[in-house]
């Protein structure tokens, strides 16, 4: 059992390197559809921000999902490039042999930054209690193996930020305003992933939207009480063991 998941981890390796700023923002969000007892899913994602070295692209995010019971499974995620990490755990059902419901819940976590120089500053960080309800289909064909899953993902961001504004000239550089925030903002993430590829080894596309209730002033730079992205769009690789 060893020494196949070590040859399988390879194999999903080499074919990750092979292919080709807010507080918070929504790449985390994970949607396992698991079917069964023992499933173990890992995804990497790569673009629009992912980093290249010697030329090869390398993942940004790193997500490792595990259906620890027939009922039960768990995932967690570290994201390098924006400083989070989340884990969440719940229930799922299969309805049939393709369609799955999921009930998760978690805490995410991270920290962020945006800057211009001679301009303004904003450092902030969080921590989002939520809830996330996923639906989707598996192997809907053969060829190709398409999954369509949709999750919802509905929680609290407990931020803390600050903000500067500077003023300079040829000589100095000075602050002009500065701000700084604690709250709470309520927040919606609804997000839809398509999965395609071989029975394992999976192409990953996903589509994803943020709402953040109550943050109220804009600053430069399209920054808010708790900067936030209003969403994107994703590609990544996943392996089912």
């Amino acid at each position: 059992m060893a020494s196949r998941f070590l040859r399988t981890a390879i194999m999903v390796t080499a074919a990750m390197l092979a292919t080709g700023c807010a507080v918070y923002n929504g790449t985390t969000t994970d949607i396992p559809l698991f079917q069964e007892k023992g499933e173990l899913q890992l995804e990497g994602a790569f673009a629009p921000a992912g980093r290249a070295m010697l030329g090869i692209p390398l993942p940004y995010r790193v997500t490792a999902s595990y259906s620890l019971t027939d009922r039960v499974g768990l995932s967690a995620s570290v994201d390098a490039l924006r400083q989070t990490v989340q884990a969440m755990g719940g229930v799922y059902r299969p309805m049939d042999r393709h369609f799955v419901w999921e009930v998760y819940g978690g805490l995410a976590l991270g920290r962020g930054k945006s800057t211009e120089p001679e301009k303004y500053s904003y450092y902030g960080h969080y921590a989002m209690p939520f809830v996330q309800v996923d639906c989707g289909w598996r192997d809907l064909t053969r060829w190709l193996h398409v999954d369509v899953a949709f999750a919802m993902r509905a929680g609290g961001i407990v931020g803390e930020t600050e903000y500067r504004e500077y003023g300079s000239d040829q000589y100095s550089e000075w602050v002009v305003q500065e701000e700084r925030f604690k709250g709470v903002r309520p927040m919606l993430e609804p997000s839809v992933e398509v999965r395609f590829g071989w029975s394992d080894l999976k192409f990953n596309l996903r589509y994803y939207q943020i709402f953040v209730f109550g943050n109220g002033r804009n600053h430069p730079g399209l920054l808010q009480d708790i900067p936030t992205m209003k969403g994107g769009f994703g590609v990544g690789m996943s392996y089912r063991f």
